[in-house]
């Protein structure tokens, strides 16, 4: 199942270590860790966060189990 692990590479909640970890585990997945962000990624670098996902789901959009 394509998997994204998006991480703001301040993120006390879920640091980029635990992040790692889960991208580890994850078979295949992809792990993007975004600059000067941390656990609101999405608001504070909404647009780098906007165009990690919006590659992955271009690059998944046509996958099938």
């Amino acid at each position: 199942m394509p998997t994204l692990i998006l991480v703001g590479e301040e993120d006390p909640g879920t640091p980029v270590s635990a992040s790692e970890e889960i991208h580890e585990r994850i078979k295949g997945s992809e792990l993007v860790i975004l600059k000067s962000a941390a656990h609101l990624s999405n608001m504070e670098q909404s647009e780098a966060f906007n165009r990690a996902v919006l590659d992955f789901l271009g690059r998944v959009s046509s996958f099938e189990p």
